[in-house]
């Protein structure tokens, strides 16, 4: 029997490694291809969040952009027309700086159109003499006046006792007809 025993043993030495060769055929494919899935999971998911990233950017953006409109409107109709308001704006200007106490010398202006806003920007050089106190007064009134003024730069000189002041100033105005 020591051959049937021989043959039974490699017999049951084939099946086992036939059950071991079709194991690892079924087996190696499904492992490697469910590596695969979890590492275009994780890609998937990365490219995901890359997406959700630009999304959330360009919701900034455009909610950025909604208030610019909608801020743009409201100042457009806070605005005085130009050729309406500019001289009597140069005239409170220069009544601030006298009410301070200065002396204002001849005023500069220039002024242009903000592409496509309908607003116009006056920029006004004005040169002031006075004490220093006077100076941050009218610096004061100018701030708290309400007017649509802003104060670009200074330039300040002590001369004898005396400030000079060299304020630009821009003036915001609607666009309107030649004044």
């Amino acid at each position: 029997m020591s051959g049937v025993q021989a043959r039974l043993r490699v017999v049951a030495l084939s099946v086992l490694a036939l059950n071991a060769l079709g194991l690892l055929a079924f087996t190696l494919p499904r492992r490697a291809a469910q590596g695969s899935a979890a590492q275009r999971e994780a890609a998937l998911r990365a490219d995901v969040g890359r997406e959700q990233r630009r999304l959330r950017e360009r919701q900034v953006r455009a909610d950025a952009q909604r208030d610019n409109a909608r801020d743009l409107e409201r100042l457009q109709a806070a605005l005085a027309p130009r050729a309406q308001a500019l001289v009597p704006m140069l005239e409170a200007i220069e009544k601030m700086a006298r009410d301070s106490g200065l002396r204002p010398r001849q005023r500069r202006y220039s002024e242009s159109e903000l592409p496509g806003t309908g607003i116009v920007r006056v920029e006004i050089e004005l040169p002031l003499e006075g004490r220093y106190a006077a100076l941050v007064d009218f610096l004061e009134r100018v701030e708290v006046s309400g007017r649509p003024l802003s104060v670009d730069a200074l330039a300040l000189q002590r001369d004898a006792g005396q400030a000079r002041l060299r304020v630009r100033l821009s003036a915001w105005f609607a666009a309107g007809g030649a004044s």
